[in-house]
């Protein structure tokens, strides 16, 4: 009988036993990374593109491209497509962020033969039909007219055209125009030359047998050109101002941000300042919101974060506040931000959040497909499996004294960008 009175017993976590990968390749030489692991007989095929909006010449034809990928090819409507993956009981979809984009197939195995001729289709002949993308443009312009009565995604988009400038891909902002600038011709011609078996590589997981990858490289080596890419850059030029404030005087809440561009993930670094951020703002018992949401009331959430690109990291506070107590809030974050500074953390607190950080990094590799997606945030940036034991191993073993010397290295409160939209 177990006595319900009574607690469990609990121990830290030591260590992460995370599950490798197999490095295999298409026939066509596309690197694949297979998790083979899990008892269900699923599939998830994911291919990778470095083809985000780094790589546009013209705003918006990444995203367009992506989009429009499964919306018709040269021998399926988009309704054929999608009712013949649905029947088979598969999901595709299709994702772009600042530096990659994808397409993503989950599948029963026993299916798998099925619904690959629709992936197949995607890839190889796309044809973006006018009428999709009219649809596409004016669905997304709407949107973004939305947005741009939101105080926290002007304040977003300010924050990183801030850190960046307006001539960076990470940092440019949308504009109503563009919409109107984006024509077919723009998609197929970035397809052609982004959407290829040298710039691409592919994350599959699941279960997965020798039948399942033989039956993917059958389908996949086919259809992708086989052509170089051109290389992109761009200049960097951040603001040479420090606060910036966009009034809008109907509003009810205050957005902010504030902070930097910061060290990537390939920095010794960069394990460290992930748990001087968790402390700061990073989980839902930090100081920041312990003091601005519990303790003052300003807000009902406020968080720090390091957001990892592949060119480049920032890291930033994020909060959005009644416009009564916008400066009242701004002060009490560079507050904590100086006692991060100056004072060393409790042995109490910074073993929660050892625990908090390990107990997160467990439930994130709990099966096959939640692994890959964890992998791919570190093979992307070129790193390797040294990149989890270092991580686990600073997790453990930080000091106070560390998480002292990390504030003061990467959390001058002299050189912090902030961005207010709202009232002050």
């Amino acid at each position: 009988m177990i006595d319900r009175k009574i607690a469990p017993s609990t121990e830290a976590i030591q260590e992460i036993n995370l599950m490798d990968y197999e490095l295999k390749q298409l026939s066509c030489g596309v690197p694949v990374y297979v998790f083979n692991a899990g008892s269900q007989d699923v599939v998830s095929l994911e291919i990778l593109f470095d083809a985000g909006s780094w790589n546009q010449s013209k705003p918006l034809v990444a995203s367009c491209t992506n989009a429009l990928l499964k919306d018709g090819t040269a021998k399926f409507s988009s309704l054929q497509m999608n009712e013949a993956i649905d029947f088979y009981g598969s999901f595709l979809q299709t994702d772009i962020s600042k530096d990659e984009a994808s397409i993503a197939l989950y599948s029963l195995n026993k299916q798998l033969s099925n619904v690959l001729p629709y992936l197949t289709e995607v890839l190889s002949c796309p044809v973006f039909p006018e009428s999709e993308l009219k649809t596409h443009l004016a669905r997304v312009e709407q949107q973004f007219e939305v947005n741009q009565q939101k105080n926290s995604s002007i304040a977003r988009q300010e924050f990183l055209n801030v850190l960046y400038g307006d001539s960076h891909p990470y940092g440019k902002k949308a504009r109503l125009e563009f919409f109107k600038q984006v024509e077919q011709k723009d998609l197929v011609d970035f397809w052609n030359e982004n959407y290829t078996t040298k710039n691409c590589i592919i994350f599959l997981s699941g279960k997965i047998t020798d039948e399942v990858f033989q039956t993917i490289d059958k389908a996949i080596s086919i259809p992708l050109p086989n052509v170089e890419k051109k290389q992109s850059t761009f200049a960097e030029e951040s603001s040479k101002q420090f606060t910036h404030f966009i009034e809008k005087p109907d509003s009810v809440q205050s957005a902010i941000r504030i902070g930097k561009r910061t060290i990537d993930k390939s920095h010794p670094d960069f394990s460290k300042l992930q748990v001087v951020n968790t402390i700061l703002g990073g989980y839902f018992g930090s100081r920041l919101m312990s003091n601005i949401r519990e303790d003052k009331g300003y807000t009902y959430g406020i968080g720090s974060f390091v957001a990892p690109m592949k060119y480049d990291c920032y890291f930033g506070i994020s909060t959005e506040v009644g416009v009564d107590v916008t400066q009242k809030a701004i002060d009490e974050i560079y507050k904590e931000i100086e006692i991060l500074r100056t004072e060393l953390v409790s042995e109490e607190e910074l073993g929660l959040v050892k625990s908090y950080l390990m107990g997160e990094l467990l439930k994130s590799v709990d099966g096959p497909f939640s692994v890959a997606e964890r992998w791919k945030g570190v093979i992307l940036y070129g790193l390797d499996k040294s990149y989890f034991d270092n991580l686990i191993r600073t997790i453990a073993n930080i000091t106070p004294v560390e998480v002292k010397e990390i504030a003061v290295k990467y959390m001058d409160s002299s050189d912090l960008y902030e961005v207010v939209v709202g009232l002050k």
